[in-house]
């Protein structure tokens, strides 16, 4: 293990190439974030609530993100990351028994749930973009029809 330190945190310590990589790694990280934006119509008080659940979620998604990262370096070290380099895919599932022991199914279930949020960012924007092309008439006007029961496009 490695004692934590704050200069973990400094985005210029470990070059450029490494801060553009970060940035790259960003972008692939965010996506789907901005689905709190993307349902203004079926918000109260949607001229400032999707706004702030934008900047919230992109807040709460960093703090995760940075915690995780620190506390997996914190507790396995740099030499154990740099040996199983070639298993990233596998490498929460390796140190899961370490860490929770009996519960390491919970990890499992952390990574079922992600999966699920992130269809749903992936479909929620794709259904709002066919709803403003229907009421401006691009696309057939049933896939402008809103649900009187839920208030969302339903088609």
């Amino acid at each position: 293990s490695i004692e934590p330190s704050a200069s973990w945190l400094n985005p210029f310590g470990a070059g450029g190439a490494a801060l553009t990589g970060g940035l790259l790694l960003g972008v692939f990280i965010y996506w789907g974030w901005e689905s709190a934006v993307n349902l203004t119509e079926e918000t109260e008080d949607s001229a400032s609530a999707p706004g702030k659940a934008g900047l919230w979620s992109t807040v709460v998604l960093l703090v995760t993100y940075l915690s995780v990262a620190i506390a997996v370096v914190a507790f396995a070290g740099t030499a154990f990351l740099a040996e199983n380099a070639g298993e990233e895919e596998f490498i929460f599932a390796q140190l899961a028994g370490d860490v929770l022991g009996g519960w390491d199914w919970i990890l499992l279930l952390a990574v079922a749930t992600s999966a699920i949020a992130s269809t749903q960012t992936t479909i929620i924007p794709a259904s709002r973009t066919a709803l403003s092309m229907a009421r401006r008439q691009a696309l057939p006007q049933h896939f402008g029809h809103i649900s009187p029961r839920f208030r969302t496009p339903d088609v």
